[in-house]
């Protein structure tokens, strides 16, 4: 959209490159920003699928498992290649409401292996599998490193941080990072400004402490 806007004013056409892995990481910044914080605690919802996100020899990983043919396939991944055609685990209704039988049978399959392991094996077998990322592991990508997907900002306080880039890159014009995140009123001229505030307006407004 943004594209056709630019032509529409331009004449000028661009290559957009949108990355799914990179927007989706933004959707996730309460999680993230969550752990910064010491009391904050992020329980795990109770799932209703099976398999799910499952915890594993170093951390947590996804993988999906609905048509009968990843069914099939995840069950020769995971070692219980007799199960795959058993009417009780069937159908992703019925394995549901036999989650914790499930979950035992595969809990030494997964403790023995890494997440990049288990995700390795799933492609393999065409499951489609999801790395369930900390922040650590999300900046150590491969991924993200290969797009340089993540930037260093230098911040007037805080000095040089560590952030994500852009979720679309776009060939015109190409994006950059303008400014580091502003600071508390930074813009309040700007900003009061345009709602028809004078900057001796501003100065009554920090002396009764309203901003």
């Amino acid at each position: 959209m943004t594209a056709l806007t630019y032509r529409n004013k331009t004449g000028i056409g661009q290559h957009v490159d949108v990355s799914e892995v990179e927007a989706a990481s933004l959707l996730q910044n309460y999680p993230y920003a969550s752990t910064r914080y010491p009391h904050a605690l992020i329980h795990q919802k109770r799932q209703n699928i099976f398999p799910g996100v499952e915890e594993c020899k170093d951390g947590y990983v996804g993988m999906t498992v609905i048509t009968g043919e990843q069914w099939v396939n995840f069950c020769q991944c995971v070692g219980m290649s007799e199960l795959a055609e058993n009417p009780e685990y069937v159908t992703a209704i019925t394995r549901v409401m036999h989650n914790a039988e499930l979950r035992e049978r595969i809990s030494p399959w997964l403790e023995a292996r890494t997440a990049q392991e288990i995700f390795d094996e799933l492609l393999l077998w065409r499951v489609p599998p999801a790395m369930a990322y900390t922040n650590k592991t999300m900046m150590d990508s491969p991924q993200h490193k290969a797009r340089e997907y993540f930037i260093q900002v230098e911040h007037p306080v805080a000095g040089i941080l560590t952030q994500p880039g852009p979720w679309c890159r776009s060939s015109e014009p190409a994006w950059q990072m303008k400014s580091p995140a502003p600071l508390l009123g930074q813009h309040n001229v700007e900003i009061y400004g345009r709602l028809g505030y004078s900057k001796d307006d501003l100065v009554i407004l920090r002396q009764i402490g309203i901003i």
